[in-house]
Protein backbone atom coordinates (compact mmCIF):
# COMPACT_ATOMS: atom_id res chain seq x y z
CA UNK A 1 0.00 0.00 0.00
CA UNK A 2 1.27 3.51 -1.12
CA UNK A 3 -0.41 6.87 0.07
CA UNK A 4 -1.09 8.68 -3.25
CA UNK A 5 -3.28 11.48 -1.66
CA UNK A 6 -4.08 13.36 1.62
CA UNK A 7 -5.84 16.72 2.71
CA UNK A 8 -4.40 19.87 1.64
CA UNK A 9 -4.52 23.14 2.99
CA UNK A 10 -3.56 25.19 0.72
CA UNK A 11 -6.19 26.69 -1.49
CA UNK A 12 -6.57 27.37 -5.19
CA UNK A 13 -6.41 31.08 -6.60
CA UNK A 14 -10.38 31.37 -6.13
CA UNK A 15 -9.48 31.75 -2.88
CA UNK A 16 -11.25 28.04 -2.57
CA UNK A 17 -9.83 25.54 0.34
CA UNK A 18 -8.42 22.10 -1.23
CA UNK A 19 -9.84 19.14 -0.80
CA UNK A 20 -7.69 15.46 -1.29
CA UNK A 21 -4.86 16.12 -3.72
CA UNK A 22 -2.47 13.84 -4.96
CA UNK A 23 1.31 13.51 -3.30
CA UNK A 24 2.87 11.93 -6.42
CA UNK A 25 2.22 11.20 -9.85
CA UNK A 26 -0.72 8.32 -10.44
CA UNK A 27 -1.52 7.09 -13.46
CA UNK A 28 -5.11 6.76 -15.39
CA UNK A 29 -6.75 4.04 -13.64
CA UNK A 30 -4.61 4.08 -10.13
CA UNK A 31 -6.85 3.55 -7.05
CA UNK A 32 -6.23 7.08 -4.86
CA UNK A 33 -8.72 6.64 -2.19
CA UNK A 34 -11.32 4.66 -0.78
CA UNK A 35 -14.54 4.98 1.18
CA UNK A 36 -14.64 3.28 4.08
CA UNK A 37 -18.68 3.43 4.20
CA UNK A 38 -20.37 2.91 0.83
CA UNK A 39 -23.52 4.04 2.14
CA UNK A 40 -22.10 7.74 3.35
CA UNK A 41 -20.44 8.57 0.56
CA UNK A 42 -21.41 12.64 0.18
CA UNK A 43 -19.57 15.22 -0.22
CA UNK A 44 -20.55 16.82 3.17
CA UNK A 45 -18.65 13.64 4.93
CA UNK A 46 -14.96 13.68 2.92
CA UNK A 47 -12.44 15.40 1.49
CA UNK A 48 -12.77 14.58 -1.83
CA UNK A 49 -14.51 17.62 -2.83
CA UNK A 50 -17.59 17.73 -5.83
CA UNK A 51 -17.13 18.51 -9.51
CA UNK A 52 -18.93 18.47 -12.60
CA UNK A 53 -15.38 17.85 -14.62
CA UNK A 54 -14.20 15.02 -12.25
CA UNK A 55 -10.70 13.74 -11.54
CA UNK A 56 -11.82 10.76 -10.43
CA UNK A 57 -14.28 8.09 -10.92
CA UNK A 58 -15.91 5.25 -8.28
CA UNK A 59 -16.41 1.99 -8.77
CA UNK A 60 -18.36 0.69 -5.27
CA UNK A 61 -16.01 2.45 -2.39
CA UNK A 62 -12.92 2.74 -4.30
CA UNK A 63 -12.07 5.57 -6.33
CA UNK A 64 -9.71 5.78 -9.03
CA UNK A 65 -7.97 8.28 -11.37
CA UNK A 66 -9.93 9.52 -14.32
CA UNK A 67 -6.59 10.48 -16.31
CA UNK A 68 -3.02 11.09 -15.63
CA UNK A 69 -2.25 13.53 -12.78
CA UNK A 70 0.88 15.05 -11.50
CA UNK A 71 1.60 15.65 -7.77
CA UNK A 72 -0.80 18.42 -5.98
CA UNK A 73 -3.58 17.77 -8.83
CA UNK A 74 -7.18 17.87 -6.48
CA UNK A 75 -9.04 14.79 -6.51
CA UNK A 76 -12.47 15.40 -7.21
CA UNK A 77 -15.76 13.15 -7.87
CA UNK A 78 -19.40 13.96 -9.54
CA UNK A 79 -21.30 13.22 -6.53
CA UNK A 80 -24.37 13.68 -8.69
CA UNK A 81 -23.49 10.34 -10.45
CA UNK A 82 -23.22 8.52 -7.80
Amino acid sequence: YYKVAEKNNNQTEEGKELGLTTLRRVGKDDLVAMFSDYSNIKPSAHNIRQSSSPTCYLIGNKVYASNTYEPDTELTIDYGKI
